[in-house]
């Protein structure tokens, strides 16, 4: 790895080409006359960011009818395609799009990586100690631990308008050493801490054939941040090999905010070390 003394330098020069390969799509937000308004567009209702685009063919579409257009996007880990589902947090009024998306798309794990916040309209979306219908999905609480930094819930889910399916355990993951002023986290372990519950909830319970919702404020630069972790560990145990600047461009492909910013492309590089000093 760099001196110190370069370290910035090193870093800059690693980054420039993801900015320059995988460039922003920013929505042009200047007011123009009311003659030449564009149509809102057709998630303005579900999503409270409009300045990231990403590709049709890496949303979520859902399996069947939601009340709302998903606002989710699917990419892929290291070993599984389509392994992630990353969004933001659920507005009030997506609650139940969001467990529909959990229940459709076979989703055995949710890790919430920001905090909650009513001024973003990001409030609890999960009954505690009881159970609750959101749309058709009833979420039913089952059990709740805090380790650290990680607050660990199991629920039973199932969609009561098609009892047929039965029901599914999923697992929330809600990370709480990320403070909202923070690019990174402080600790590096606590974070590994996450990736180590996910790929054993992965092992002991689904086989490794269910998809995880990663979701932060904005499905951004948090979300992208986590899913490189998660990547670049299965590619160390896979192959023993390290490509960052391969799996955070494939991210960033897939939604140009994923991995957002300088620091949180080199904190992918630090929990990476610290992975490999696990072993």
């Amino acid at each position: 790895m760099p001196s110190t003394a370069r370290e910035f330098g090193f870093w800059k020069i690693n980054y420039l080409p993801l900015s320059t390969q995988t460039p922003l799509l920013k929505i042009l937000l200047a007011r123009r006359p009311p003659s030449e308004e564009p149509p809102p567009p057709d998630n303005a209702c579900t999503t409270s960011m409009f300045a990231w685009l990403c590709p049709a063919f890496s949303r979520v579409f859902a399996l069947f009818p939601l009340t709302s257009k998903p606002v989710s996007f699917l990419c892929q880990s290291h070993k599984q395609p389509a392994a992630f589902v990353v969004t933001q947090h659920p507005l009030p009024n997506t609650v139940a799009d969001f467990w529909r998306l959990v229940f459709d798309y076979n989703c055995s794990s949710v890790v919430m990586l920001n905090e909650m916040d009513t001024a973003q309209f990001c409030m609890q979306y999960w009954p505690e100690k009881t159970s609750g219908c959101y749309g058709p999905i009833q979420v039913e609480f089952v059990s709740a631990d805090i380790d650290e930094d990680i607050i660990h819930r199991i629920f039973r889910i199932c969609n009561m308008a098609r009892p047929q399916d039965g029901y599914r355990i999923v697992q929330h993951l809600q990370y709480i050493g990320w403070p909202a002023y923070r690019d990174t986290p402080p600790s590096k372990r606590s974070l590994l801490k996450v990736v180590r519950r996910l790929e054993k909830w992965q092992e002991q319970y689904d086989g490794r054939e269910g998809r995880t919702v990663v979701h932060c404020l904005n499905g951004g630069g948090r979300s992208g941040t986590f899913c490189a972790i998660c990547s670049v560990c299965e590619m160390i145990q896979q192959q023993n090999i390290i490509d960052v600047f391969h799996i955070v461009k494939t991210l960033r492909n897939n939604k140009s905010n994923m991995v957002e910013t300088l620091e949180q492309y080199k904190f992918v590089y630090e929990v990476a070390l610290e992975y490999l000093s696990s072993f």
